[in-house]
């Protein structure tokens, strides 16, 4: 029995719960609680999530014995940029921001980027109206 299946079924014995009740409640097929109850299906995600939901759990506990607090932990490192202490934009770390600093920071680089894009747009501008008027248009 894989693993899947003895939580499921570990889940449904304390909640006093037949596969029939939990297809019902839960929106998945019987067949489909059969097969994973069995270890005959690898059950996809989008049924995982309808059971979980009906019986209350974390999805990952039932499809890897973690709970999501325990899923974040493992990825911790690529979680930094959540700290309150600092905020990254474009690689840059900026640390002890208030948030009044934070929107000063985004608005910086968001008029940078919109100069950038305008510029962008003016070239484009450009090529368009040599194109139109039929100049020969030189690669540099």
């Amino acid at each position: 029995m894989s693993e899947i299946s003895e939580r499921l079924q570990d889940l449904l014995n304390k909640k006093r719960y037949i596969p029939a009740h939990l297809a019902k409640e839960s929106g998945v097929d019987e067949s489909v609680i059969s097969r994973i109850l069995k270890h005959n299906c690898i059950p996809q995600r989008k049924n995982l999530n309808k059971l979980a939901n009906f019986l209350q759990i974390d999805p990952e506990w039932l499809r890897r014995g973690v709970i999501l607090e325990e899923v974040l932990e493992e990825h911790k490192p690529s979680l930094n940029y959540l700290s309150p202490a600092s905020f990254v934009l474009d690689g840059v770390e900026y640390k002890r921001l208030t948030d009044a600093e934070k929107v000063d920071v985004l608005l910086a680089q968001n008029n940078r980027l919109m100069g950038m894009l305008e510029k962008q747009i003016s070239s484009v501008n450009i090529l368009v109206k040599n194109i139109d008027s039929g100049a020969t248009i030189k690669n540099v």
